[in-house]
């Protein structure tokens, strides 16, 4: 166990490891602790607030590969669950977020909303603990300071039920069955909008790990504001519009809170280090998950992505999954723009051509299978852009060859993923894997690693973009500490070591990309293509209202309905008359 870990977590580890079935626990830890005692003692009172962020945490937390982060993610064109054989199949569910044909009773669809929900009420159930024994306000400043904190943390639970499913109810506490009204997703923005304001004077003005600090609320503003535009709107499937001037000003006003606020957040040096087994330490994050492998579980990534193999060659005490892992075109979306020769989808399509004539054996097809190969690496060698190899894994993975349905592989992963859906020989290794966390060699479910939600990165990103959406209408943006987006996006490419951005190759496709890269997989992605209007196109797979399995790039796009997540089924029948569902499902 790491002090850190205990320390952040707090006593509201013994709520949560009340439900845990681990035996390796030591009994007298907490034997001395009495129930009452956790309610008068003033440090354990101020301990009690981290129950309210427990929801973040655990096997169905924000990174669960069945629920939110998957919604986030794997709809998007940065990562895929392929069907290998009958893993991953998971009656059709991976495929159906890939390819967004999923519907109002989509396991993850369901998930998330319990997850954002069941947050938004461990929020409620502090404030009624403070009540309980605090009475009513005004309270004293540490008091306060708690309560502004619960309702900020409530507020952001909002935010991610909002940002998914848009039209839903808000419940500040007071909300019961024959109570529940669906919001409008502008109303339900406002009012998110709203708490946070009223209560970020009241939060801790120093940056605290793992807790809504100002610097934190500021993040998640800066956020907000940069999609007000999205939730804005009349209908999520109406165009996209330019949005409001003053919102993306009020996003660059929360990023200068951070930049020149005096917090001590910096780009680290080293992109590796955001996401070491001890990232805690890090001066880039702002508001993290804190994840523990026994005491705050959740962060499963290793399992999640890793070939079986890696279980062995990481003396995991579980096993590997070998389950998502990302595109072809994103894992190249690294590659050096001046590079002297450069990938294209008529190079995807005539390898995965070659690929399918393997199946005759011929020889002449295994020679122009390997040449197609060998000039595809080369194409990739071009790329001085260090985050590629520090977030993805492809190559060799051991010299001992795997063994799978009687034939022998070498163990290699391949980029180049040309099925959603084959066998499990064909299919074992395809794909590039997630490694952005560091590997900790022997550890079982769970990793230790930190996950961060807002981080400096995305800030000076999101405040480049506010700005030059300001520059795109024919308005002025203001800071005192500088609008050059320019320099704000090479901040973050000169640690990358990639090359850097002028003002004329600094466009708003290419701010879209670098925030894939910058990002990969922390929950961002849907967010970000929503906002560009790119979520609903085509991309390997996916495309059309109706994709199929076989064609690698169908065309058309998928329905514009579908920015929204429908209303789950259980939310629906529990509460007959209230809900009405999202267009289109």
């Amino acid at each position: 166990m790491k002090i850190k870990k205990f320390l952040i977590l707090g006593l509201a580890s013994v709520g949560f490891l009340a439900t845990q079935s681990c035996t390796d626990l030591d009994p007298e830890l907490y034997g001395t602790i009495l129930p009452e005692e956790l309610n008068t003692n003033p440090e354990m009172f101020k301990n009690k607030i981290t129950d309210a962020y427990l929801g973040m945490i655990g096997e169905k937390g924000y990174v669960y590969r069945e629920g939110y982060w998957n919604m986030q993610t794997g709809t998007t064109d940065e990562a895929i669950a392929p069907t290998r054989g009958t893993h991953w199949y998971d009656n059709g569910v991976h495929i159906a977020m890939h390819q967004h044909t999923w519907l109002y009773n989509t396991r993850d669809i369901q998930n998330g909303w319990s997850f954002a929900f069941g947050g938004v009420s461990r929020s409620n159930e502090f404030l009624k603990f403070i009540k309980t024994n605090k009475g009513e306000p005004p309270y004293d400043a540490s008091t306060q300071s708690l309560v502004s904190e619960a309702k900020v943390l409530r507020a952001f639970y909002h935010y991610l039920a909002m940002e998914i499913y848009g039209n839903i109810p808000i419940d500040s506490g007071i909300l019961t069955t024959p109570t529940i009204v669906q919001r409008n997703r502008a109303d339900v923005y406002e009012w998110i909008i709203d708490e946070i304001n009223k209560n970020l004077p009241f939060l801790q003005e120093t940056h605290n790990y793992g807790r809504f600090t100002q610097p934190a609320a500021y993040a998640l503003l800066a956020r907000i504001y940069l999609n007000a535009e999205v939730y804005k709107r009349a209908k999520v499937s109406d165009p996209k519009g330019n949005g409001d001037n003053a919102d993306y000003q009020l996003c660059i006003d929360a990023c200068d809170a951070i930049i020149g606020g005096g917090y001590g957040y910096e780009l680290e040096s080293d992109y590796a280090k955001i996401f070491a087994i001890n990232n805690h330490t890090s001066k880039e994050i702002i508001f993290p998950i804190v994840f523990d492998a026994i005491w705050a579980p959740g962060n499963m990534f290793h399992l999640m992505t890793q070939h079986y193999v890696q279980q062995k060659i990481n003396d995991y005490k579980t096993p590997t999954w070998n389950g998502f892992c990302t595109l072809p075109e994103f894992y190249d979306s690294y590659l050096d723009k001046d590079a002297p020769v450069k990938i294209t989808q008529a190079d995807y399509i005539e390898l995965a051509t070659l690929a399918s004539a393997l199946k005759s054996k011929l020889p002449a097809d295994t020679v122009a299978y390997v040449a197609k190969k060998s000039d595809m690496a080369t194409k990739r060698s071009y790329c001085k852009d260090q985050r590629r190899n520090k977030t993805w894994q492809v190559g060799l993975l051991q010299s001992t060859e795997y063994e799978l349905g009687g034939k022998t592989q070498p163990s290699i992963i391949d980029v180049d993923i040309d099925s959603i859906r084959a066998s499990e020989v064909y299919q074992t290794f395809k794909g590039a894997r997630f490694k952005k966390f560091e590997v900790e060699k022997g550890i079982g479910h769970h990793a230790n690693n930190d996950f961060p939600l807002f981080r400096y990165a995305d800030i000076l990103l999101m405040k480049a973009e506010a700005i030059m959406r300001i520059n795109a209408n024919g308005g002025t943006p203001t800071s005192q500490i500088g609008v050059d987006p320019v320099a704000l996006v090479n901040e973050v490419r000169a640690r990358a070591g990639a090359e850097l951005y002028t003002a004329g190759t600094l466009t708003f496709d290419e701010l879209l990309a670098e925030r894939g890269r910058e990002l990969a997989w922390e929950g961002t992605r849907r967010t970000d293509l929503i906002r560009f209007d790119q979520f609903t196109k085509a991309w390997r797979f996916k495309g059309g209202t109706v994709p199929d399995l076989k064609t690698l790039f169908p065309t058309g796009e998928s329905g514009r309905y579908r920015m929204l997540m429908p209303i789950p089924e259980f939310v629906i029948n529990a509460n007959p008359g209230v809900y009405t569902q999202n267009d289109g499902y």
